[in-house]
């Protein structure tokens, strides 16, 4: 977050420094068109992921590391569209930088819910016993209780 904050900093400094001066009519008017723009850009991305993540999360049911995971991707992901949101509703943040940090963060989420993909495929299912006693584990790397042996 705050490596986000700081890249927003610098990226709203340089366009500062750079940019031309205009009236002010032109630059709202040209500001809400690179808004507008950005989010035909990128909205559909954002809500592509989140579908992604969510369907993952309903095929980990009842696996704790993929759920633990999914979890920390979500709340990834709302902070960044909190951030975002924020930049492009503040009439003085530069657009040139929420799209080089949603480009930065689009390319992460793909990243990280790829990952979790791929653990979705490598789910296994053993049979442990103690005794009488049977437990069924379904884990990406299973292990059996203390106390139960793998049943053959």
């Amino acid at each position: 977050m705050k490596r986000a904050l700081s890249i927003l900093a610098v990226g709203f400094l340089s366009s500062i420094l750079a940019s031309p001066f205009s009236y002010a009519a032109d630059a709202v008017a040209t500001r809400d068109q690179a808004v507008s723009e950005y989010h035909v850009r990128f909205d559909q991305q954002f809500s592509e992921i989140h579908a992604r993540l969510l369907d993952a999360q309903s095929k980990a049911a009842g696996i704790k590391s993929i759920l633990e995971l999914i979890a920390v991707e979500l709340k990834d992901y709302d902070a960044e569209i909190v951030l975002l949101t924020h930049t492009l509703q503040d009439p003085n943040a530069p657009v040139e930088t929420a799209v080089g940090y949603a480009i930065e963060e689009i390319g992460e989420l793909q990243w990280n819910v790829s990952t979790i993909e791929t653990k979705l495929t490598k789910i296994k299912t053993i049979k442990c016993a103690k005794g009488r006693l049977t437990k069924s584990v379904t884990e990406v790397a299973p292990k059996c209780p203390v106390g139960y042996k793998i049943k053959k």
